[in-house]
């Protein structure tokens, strides 16, 4: 990730989760959590790094970070964290939490308690890139389309991120970024 990052220079990096499904070059999950760490080396001074807070061992990695930085997940030291998760064959229903006290409920059509996790990290995006609460609330919840659904019905990551976010990236034409997508 590291030369994609430097000639990218993205103004937000994403580091969503690691796993044991790409151990293969990499050795062990240090090194997963290692070659993801990379990421933040091509970004911008006063770029936005959003990253699993639950993953101490990432965190000790990243170590001391040049950029701001927003941790996400269900521990009680994320500035983001899932509270009151409830899930249904519709999908999660959640209330991502603040450091400061305030908490919006959300809706995601996606199956799996990694959902809600997982729309925070777009979650934090939308708000660094200043889309309203309403707008966000309303990308996660919209009804699925074409080759975006899977089987179920219900919203790819990838189409979730992109409606929760696409309001605001087209306020900001002007900047590079780069997505870095969980390699699970």
């Amino acid at each position: 990730l590291r030369p994609l990052s430097e000639m990218a220079q993205p103004d937000v990096a994403v580091i969503t989760s690691i796993s044991a499904e790409h151990l293969e070059g990499f050795g062990d999950l240090d090194g997963v959590r290692r070659e993801e760490g990379t990421i933040i080396a091509g970004l911008k001074p006063g770029g936005l790094l959003v990253v699993n807070g639950d993953d101490e061992p990432l965190l000790r990695i990243l170590g001391d970070r040049p950029a701001k930085t927003i941790t996400f997940g269900f521990g009680p030291n994320n500035d983001l964290r899932v509270a009151g998760l409830q899930m249904s064959e519709q999908g999660v229903r959640f209330c991502c939490a603040s450091a400061d006290g305030r908490g919006r409920e959300f809706f995601v059509p996606l199956l799996g308690r990694h959902t809600s996790s997982n729309a925070l990290a777009a979650i934090a995006v939308a708000r660094y890139r200043g889309l309203s609460e309403e707008r966000i609330a309303a990308g996660g919840a919209e009804a699925p389309a074409g080759d975006h659904a899977n089987g179920n019905g219900a919203l790819t990551l990838d189409e979730m991120e992109r409606r929760m976010i696409s309001g605001a990236l087209e306020r900001h034409r002007g900047n590079r970024r780069l997505a870095a997508k969980d390699l699970n």
